[in-house]
C-alpha cells in the first residue's frame, strides 16, 4: 500500500504518480511539499506564540525609575533568543502610548543597562526567524545574583 499520489516502481519503490510530477512542476521553484498536518500544527504555533507581557508580569513590574536609586535593582523578568545569545533582563517598566516600554540589563554584542520596548520586542527574530521568548521559570531576584551567572 502506497501513500495517496504514490505507485510502486520498478523495483518495488514508490515513486510519483504523473499527476503529482505535474504539480510539484507547477509550484514555484524553492517551494516544498509539506504534509497538511504539519502546516496545520505550524499555524497552530503561530497563533499561540509566547506573550511577553503577562497581565501578572504587567502588574508586578515596578514604573520606570522606580528602582534607580536601590543600587541592587529586583530583575522581574528574563526574555531571550533561542536561537542567539541575546537575553534582556528587565527591572521595571511602564505602557507608554501603545506600547510598553522596559528598563533593564540586556547582553547582546555587549553588555549594558538600558530602555527597550515590547513592540520591539515581538517584532524581533533571530537568525532561525525564532521569536524572543520569556523564560517562564525565572524567579525574581538581585541583580548582583544575574550578574554572578553572566
Amino acid at each position: 500500500m502506497h501513500p495517496e499520489g504514490m505507485t510502486e516502481g520498478s523495483q518495488g519503490q514508490a515513486k510519483r504518480s504523473p499527476r503529482d510530477q505535474a504539480k510539484k512542476a507547477s509550484r514555484p521553484a524553492g517551494t516544498l511539499d509539506i504534509p497538511v498536518h504539519l502546516v496545520s500544527i505550524r499555524c497552530r504555533l503561530r497563533k499561540n506564540e509566547m506573550r511577553l507581557l503577562s497581565q501578572e508580569l504587567r502588574q508586578s513590574l515596578p514604573e520606570l525609575r522606580a528602582q534607580e536609586s536601590n543600587s541592587d535593582p529586583i530583575v522581574h523578568a528574563k526574555f531571550f533568543t533561542p536561537d542567539s545569545n541575546w537575553t534582556w533582563f528587565v527591572t521595571e517598566g511602564s505602557p507608554e502610548g501603545d506600547d510598553f516600554i522596559f528598563f533593564g540589563y540586556v547582553c547582546g554584542f555587549e553588555q549594558e543597562w538600558g530602555y527597550f520596548s515590547l513592540n520591539e520586542l515581538e517584532s524581533v527574530r533571530g537568525p532561525m526567524r525564532l521569536s524572543i521568548e520569556r523564560d517562564l521559570y525565572f524567579k525574581p531576584a538581585p541583580m548582583s545574583e544575574i550578574l554572578r551567572f553572566l
